[in-house]
């Protein structure tokens, strides 16, 4: 039986509340709710103007299904939970009678359907050996693959992006290898071909994808920013030095934007947000959690769907993906996870402003290159050959500043020689 489109708005309805009900002491609940409102309204709406543009999909059917694909995240695998939303979804929508929508909830998630089993390692097995099964047994319409294209377009916030944007958050999200994020980019572009030539036009074009990922407000950032200060404040070491920690991201901020407002082409307030953004990771202690900044910062704001932001936790502190290793006290593993991660970055003007403005401050003050490379080198009791590159490197940058800004940004900024 299909079900109607007032029921699927209904039960949508009634899942969002759902998540809040099981998640009200969770501090992402509320969020979570909504943006999984926002998700599948988006699905839905591309699904339906997709079908539209074809003779043969219908519309509301198309929109049906689209609303109703991730209904097992109503009851299952949300807020950090070991279980398969597709196979949850499956078996309540099957209870109800919907056995085509149930279908959904399998297939969108999988391009192909004799999948292996290593490369979603995130889902329990038992779950995914029972979906598995049924897929085998299954033939997939295009109702299927619309819904699996549509299912990787939707920004978090509204909008849509292109395939390779959105699977840089996947790729974090579920643990992927670059291999098999290759492969699932390869196949996911082949399905947009697909209904490229279904609809006889481009669907990026149809639904203005967009290049880029989620950038959060200024407002959603300086929420962020301070959700990550009470976070810490929650640990049992408390919040060591937060007035340095304050002055320094906020001031990161501000020069970043300063700077930015003078080179053609930057977005003063798309750099604001990266420069209050960068030391998110410093929502824990790396000496009491044994973990980089970075790798937090990156993960966590990777999970909240801001991959461009979530780079500049890593790349704020190294000068390039080839960094020089001696130049970092770090850890071994800390710095092989950054390589490892860095390998797919190609690094933009933004990575740089960020990466010079963080070289900008010492405790309460703003300060020039000179005066922080010193105060951090005695910090670390780094040699004089490993202090000299840093002050090279971080030189480099302020003249590729002093150039694309037409003067000195040390004046732009106030900052004495």
């Amino acid at each position: 039986m299909m079900i109607a489109i007032e029921e699927a708005e209904r039960l949508t309805k009634e899942g969002v509340n759902n998540i809040i009900t099981l998640e009200g002491d969770h501090p992402f609940a509320y969020e979570f709710a909504k943006r999984m409102d926002s998700h599948v309204r988006l699905v839905a709406n591309a699904a339906r103007l997709i079908a539209s543009k074809t003779v043969y999909l219908n519309p509301d059917k198309a929109y049906i299904y689209g609303l109703m694909h991730d209904h097992g995240r109503y009851f299952g695998d949300v807020l950090g939970k070991r279980t398969f939303h597709g196979w949850v979804g499956y078996e309540k929508l099957k209870e109800m009678g919907y056995e085509d929508v149930a279908k959904i909830s399998l297939t969108h998630t999988f391009l192909v359907q004799d999948f292996k089993l290593e490369d979603y390692a995130s889902y329990p097995q038992e779950d995914l050996l029972k979906t598995k099964e049924i897929l085998n047994k299954i033939e997939l319409d295009d109702y299927d693959r619309l819904i699996q294209l549509c299912d990787l377009l939707p920004k978090m916030f509204g909008g849509y992006n292109t395939i390779e944007v959105r699977f840089l958050r996947i790729q974090t999200v579920y643990k992927l290898s670059p291999e098999v994020t290759k492969q699932r980019i390869n196949e996911a572009l082949e399905l947009k071909k697909y209904f490229d030539e279904k609809c006889n036009c481009d669907i990026y074009e149809l639904l203005k994808a967009e290049k880029t990922g989620d950038i959060p407000t200024r407002a959603e950032a300086e929420q962020l920013w301070e959700d990550g200060i009470r976070y810490r404040l929650t640990k049992p070491y408390g919040f060591r030095l937060e007035d340095e920690y304050r002055f320094h991201t906020k001031g990161v901020a501000i020069a970043a934007e300063k700077i930015a407002k003078h080179i053609k082409g930057m977005d003063s307030e798309k750099a604001y947000v990266m420069g209050l953004l960068h030391d998110y990771g410093k929502r824990i202690s790396e000496r009491q959690e044994k973990k980089f900044h970075g790798q937090e910062g990156y993960e966590q704001l990777m999970l909240l769907g801001f991959p461009e932001i979530a780079r500049i936790c890593l790349t704020h502190t190294f000068p390039s993906k080839d960094f020089d290793e001696k130049q970092y006290y770090y850890p071994q593993e800390w710095k092989d996870w950054a390589k490892k991660e860095m390998q797919t970055i190609e690094y933009n003007d933004y990575d740089y402003l960020i990466g010079f403005c963080d070289k900008l401050f010492e405790g309460l003050e703003m300060v020039n290159v000179k005066h922080r490379i010193n105060k951090i080198a005695e910090r670390y009791g780094l040699d004089e050959c490993i202090k000299r590159e840093l002050y090279n490197d971080s030189m480099k940058l302020k003249n590729y500043f002093d150039e694309k800004t037409g003067q000195d940004v040390y004046k732009i900024l106030g900052i004495r020689e």
